[in-house]
């Protein structure tokens, strides 16, 4: 079943959840030193595109979810899931940090396609 309100608010508490759960584990130093990239693209990505669905929305465009899209969501969470439970599993940070890094990869390709729709839409006005 869908429904706008779902529509809504779905993409909105998957980026409530992974950047609540990003901040955490860099504060408890689960994702540290050069991750922390990971962790700045990701963020950065969630704004610019949050910007310009909020922006181009105001004009009645609105801006698909793109299936890579949804398979970066999973992947951040899987990547999550794993850097929580880390300490209690064998190779536990190498797994997570490496399923990060996969995920903050596809966050930025998924984030330049979305700002190429972007651009495209706002020179058109």
């Amino acid at each position: 079943m869908v429904s706008e309100f779902g529509a809504f608010i779905d993409p909105i508490s998957d980026k409530i959840f992974v950047v609540t759960t990003l901040l955490m584990l860099v504060a408890t130093d689960r994702i540290e030193g050069s991750y922390v990239l990971a962790v700045v693209v990701i963020l950065v990505r969630e704004f610019i595109v949050s910007g310009i669905r909020e922006y181009l929305g105001s004009d009645g465009i609105k801006v698909p979810v793109t299936k890579l899209a949804k398979w970066k969501t999973a992947l951040q969470m899987l990547a999550l899931g794993v850097l929580i439970i880390a300490p209690h599993i064998p190779l536990g940070f190498f797994l997570g940090l490496s399923l990060l890094i996969g995920a903050a990869i596809l966050t930025a390709v998924t984030g330049w396609g979305y700002m190429k729709v972007g651009l495209e839409h706002i020179k058109n006005f």
